[in-house]
């Protein structure tokens, strides 16, 4: 019996299409102003400054001031000792940040407030910061401008809207039908990792036994690829790299090509897949042709949860390999509707799903899968 020269190690990671992103603040210019002149005041924002891609961060939150140590300008309390306010964004401190007002708007009359601005408590880097034609709309209005931080992306999860709160207030919306997309980590259940290594171990075979020792490196060469049913959990299409030599072990004798710089094994493993669609789909429309019955389902049609019927393409299908598909592999298993990906050895320069870019990050694309890296190891020589 071969001795296995790479070996698995315990867990499968995750790959999600980006990762969680850290909490970057961005400056802003707010406004302190009292309840009864906030709607007047956001009229005015909405239409001379928008948020433009700072969406997420609330305009407003709420600010308690004990009475007596107020701001300049809150003199009425609320009966308890206390003066209620709120803190409104203005604008971003710089244009270019998105804050949704063009550049050389901001206002020529210097960076220091004088006479009812300096009275009001507006501190002379928000003044300069603020468009000029908002400052005199918003000065009659205002107890105080200054300068904040606001969270600078939109949080990925309620954790980190948690954290990022005590920043600034921001919201979070978990995108609808795309759950792929999102950093959020997705496990794996004990059986499924025992059906993902038993897959592996064909695909470990395929690619690194003698026929795949004798390839060179690369998301073609010394690779291999299995399309499983994950309802079934049965093998529907496999797939050696077929670019280099016509010295492979083929799982159908009949799909033997010449060398192509195309026939990378997911190509040939899909290959293989439609292969068997046509075969079904023949084989249907005898037995229908024979019986009198009506001819066989389109292909798009079939799928509908029978454990019998050839699906379109490989939708629901799961995909291993053995080295991270480039970006012509990656992509047709985008086109062929695969369920989830899971290979063992990154590429750093050519891998699509994870070693030079993240092609499951596309949101324009119309499918998108789950992708796993099982790490291996080389195992130790005695």
């Amino acid at each position: 019996m071969r001795e296995e020269r790479w070996v698995f190690e315990e867990e499968p990671t995750h790959i999600p299409a980006r990762d969680k992103p850290k909490l970057e603040c961005s400056q802003v210019v707010i406004a302190t102003v009292e309840k009864k002149h906030c709607g007047e005041v956001l009229k005015v924002l909405t239409r001379e400054a928008p948020l433009g891609e700072y969406k997420h961060v609330k305009r407003i939150r709420n600010r308690a001031v004990e009475e007596g140590k107020g701001l300049e300008g809150e003199t009425k309390a609320n009966g308890k000792g206390r003066a209620d306010v709120l803190e409104v964004v203005v604008c971003t401190s710089h244009p270019q940040e998105g804050g949704g007002w063009p550049v050389g708007t901001r206002g020529v009359e210097g960076g220091e407030p004088r006479g009812a601005a300096a009275a009001a408590g507006v501190q002379g880097d928000a003044w300069e910061c603020m468009p000029s034609a908002l400052k005199s709309v918003l000065l009659p209005l205002v107890c105080r401008v200054s300068l904040a931080e606001v969270p600078r992306h939109s949080p990925e999860d309620r954790e980190q809207l948690q954290d990022w709160n005590r920043v600034w207030p921001v919201s979070y919306k978990v995108p609808a039908g795309k759950v792929v997309t999102r950093s959020a980590k997705i496990k794996v259940s004990e059986e499924d990792k025992h059906e993902m290594l038993k897959h592996l171990g064909l695909v470990r075979e395929l690619a690194t036994g003698e026929s795949g020792q004798r390839r060179e490196a690369g998301c073609g060469a010394c690779n291999a690829a299995v399309i499983v049913n994950p309802t079934t959990k049965e093998v529907v299409g496999l797939g050696q790299d077929q670019t280099k030599s016509t010295d492979w072990t083929t799982w159908d004798s009949r799909l033997v090509h010449a060398p192509s710089p195309l026939r990378h094994a997911a190509m040939v493993a899909i290959e293989n897949v439609a292969e068997g669609v046509r075969s079904w789909g023949n084989k249907r429309k005898r037995s229908d042709t024979e019986t009198g019955g009506d001819t066989a389902p389109s292909v798009s049609d079939r799928g509908d949860g029978d454990p019998e019927a050839e699906p379109y393409l490989c939708t629901g299908f799961d995909c291993y390999l053995w080295r991270e598909p480039c970006t012509m592999c990656a992509m047709a298993l985008v086109h062929s509707r695969v369920r989830r990906i899971t290979f063992c050895v990154p590429d750093p320069k050519w891998g699509a799903l994870g070693g030079a870019f993240r092609l499951h990050s596309l949101t324009s694309l119309n499918h998108h899968y789950e992708v796993f890296h099982w790490p291996v190891i080389e195992a130790s020589k005695p």
